[in-house]
């Protein structure tokens, strides 16, 4: 039984080349959940090297973005903002690679660069508010009401019902 299990995954690989990439980003998304850093990144560098993965381009940004959250979060920051920075050379319109980007600025110390990210990732994506809160905690810890106030009133233009920023409003005014 176990040949024929193997036999049909080999058939099943050589009808969808990217079989094999989606297996291998799918085992990372796995480990990234559970969450176990290393085996994740380790699923997803061997889904990069796959060819098959230039032809992908969804799941090679998917796999590129994961990879530069997993180096942020071991606090791997130079080998993270290079895997983001190439995210980004290749698909400039990555929401991922902008807010992961920018979130490594900040684990630097780096606000005044992590919120160019966050506004850029924020433009690209119309709908999150992930990014403006982001903004909004660098405005809070810099002290600055009006652009709390401001933020805030963004946030509650794309989410009308958003408590977290009522309050943010109400912390600061």
């Amino acid at each position: 039984r176990e040949r024929g299990d193997l036999a049909l995954g080999r058939a099943a690989a050589e009808r969808d080349e990217g079989l094999t990439v989606r297996l291998l980003i799918g085992v990372g998304n796995s480990y990234l959940r559970q969450p176990q850093d290393g085996p994740a990144l380790n699923a997803y560098r061997l889904a990069l090297q796959r060819p098959e993965i230039e032809r992908i381009p969804r799941l090679k940004a998917h796999a590129l973005a994961n990879s530069g959250e997993v180096l942020r979060r071991q606090g791997r920051l130079d080998e993270a903002e290079r895997v983001l920075k190439e995210l980004i050379e290749r698909f400039p319109n990555s929401y991922e690679g902008y807010f992961l980007l920018g979130r490594v600025h900040l684990d630097r110390g780096k606000a005044a660069l992590a919120g160019k990210q966050f506004r850029k990732a924020a433009e690209l994506d119309p709908e999150s508010i992930e990014p403006l809160f982001e903004l909004l905690k660098i405005a809070r810890e810099q002290g600055k009401k009006d652009e709390v106030f401001r933020i805030s009133q963004e946030i509650l233009k794309r989410d009308p019902d958003n408590s977290r920023a009522y309050l943010e409003m109400a912390l600061y005014y």
